[in-house]
């Protein structure tokens, strides 16, 4: 992830614990945003809404990441029902 000028974060280190977050390209599931201190040499990973335990956590990567990339659409109405199956399963445990 880039911080700023020649500046980057390492993904490929296993001690960066932001790597396991994603992007799912649809600003609706997005539930954490990265806060870049290049002066720092960090990032910090806000939460934006409540996440429940066991949840993806899903940030924007910007948009020059996915030049080139073919993205795949959500509809509301299947990000609704992802949502069900969750609510359904998180009360069954």
């Amino acid at each position: 992830m880039r911080l700023g000028p020649q500046c980057y974060v390492n993904a490929e280190d296993s001690a960066i614990l932001a790597r396991y977050i994603n992007d799912c390209r649809n600003a609706l599931l997005y539930n954490v945003r990265f806060d870049k201190r290049a002066d720092l040499q960090l990032a910090h990973v806000i939460a934006i809404r409540p996440i429940r335990r066991g949840h993806e956590l899903y940030a924007s990567y910007g948009r020059f990441y996915w030049i080139g990339k073919t993205p795949t659409k959500l509809r509301l109405a299947d990000v609704v029902k992802l949502e069900e199956e969750d609510e359904k399963e998180e009360q069954a445990t």
